[in-house]
């Protein structure tokens, strides 16, 4: 059984929001658009999304509302270099967290925003994207993975 992260209390918030701010040049420096404290081993529930430019803060995350439309698109993980994976998830999520300067947001997020939020707030629950496809469809994967790794290097 997965474990949850525990939420950020208010004597946290500060680190939490410092560690934050330092994941975004990680995540930039591989080029990513999301990462979530316990992919770096911080067991708060807190993440970040954006690009190289800016990344917004999101504390205490908690999706209120899923769309029932859903969308098969193509994911990655930073926690799984090079894996790729056609994950279903639900097109639109309403939610609620709170961003750097503490305040609670609450909105409606479609699209990549949407997309990136779901798959880090999992990772807050400890869902992994790789648990929300088939065994047949990870294999698959994982083997194109490999044959990429083996052709490289040639």
């Amino acid at each position: 059984m997965m474990l949850q992260e525990s939420t950020v209390s208010v004597d946290d918030y500060d680190t939490a929001v410092k560690q934050a701010k330092q994941m975004h040049s990680i995540m930039g420096q591989y080029n990513g658009i999301g990462l979530s404290a316990p992919q770096v081993g911080i067991r708060k529930s807190f993440f970040i999304m954006g690009d190289k430019e800016k990344a917004w803060v999101i504390v205490n995350p908690t999706i209120l509302e899923y769309s029932n439309d859903k969308v098969l698109l193509t994911e990655g993980c930073l926690s799984y270099p090079g894996l790729f994976l056609n994950v279903l998830r639900p097109e639109t999520v309403t939610v609620e967290y709170a961003n750097d300067k503490g305040k609670r947001i609450t909105g409606k997020l479609e699209g990549i925003i949407s997309r990136v939020f779901q798959h880090e707030h999992d990772h807050t629950q400890g869902i992994t994207y790789d648990t929300l496809v088939s065994r047949l469809k990870l294999s698959m994967a994982r083997k194109k993975l490999l044959k990429r790794a083996r052709t490289s290097k040639r």
